[in-house]
């Protein structure tokens, strides 16, 4: 039922009033901590999207080294997988390309199940040999 002011006593609008003006406080304090949480939540998500660059050259020398060259002092790899410096260097690759490409790999790149935080890894050190 909207509310209606003229069809109020003098008593019970200023009690209704009064409860207008409680619940929108209400309201707002609802609203201001599920707005500082989200916030701190969405930080929290960035910072740990950003991986880890020793642990990503970890999970590279463990998994991907096979194929790529993946550290400049390294010279052998398969002639059509690309080196990690140039992925890094590629202006058409971007942090998101290669978070999808590394959830759902093509062939020949075998599907190594890395998890998500072992992928945010590896793509901070593919970032980190960036020389451009």
């Amino acid at each position: 039922m909207p509310f209606a002011p003229w069809k109020t006593r003098p008593g019970r609008l200023a009690a209704r009033l009064a409860s207008i003006s409680a619940a929108r406080s209400v309201v707002w304090l609802v609203a201001t901590a599920w707005l500082c949480f989200g916030l701190t939540a969405i930080s929290e998500k960035a910072r740990a999207a950003d991986g880890d660059v020793k642990a990503g050259a970890v999970v590279a020398r463990t998994w991907c080294a096979n194929c790529h060259v993946i550290a400049p002092e390294q010279k052998v790899a398969r002639f059509e997988a690309p080196s990690f410096r140039s992925l890094a260097n590629d202006p058409a690759r971007t942090k998101e390309g290669l978070r999808t490409f590394l959830f759902a790999p093509h062939p020949p790149m075998p599907d190594l199940e890395l998890s998500r935080r072992q992928i945010d890894d590896v793509i901070a050190y593919i970032e980190s040999l960036q020389t451009r």
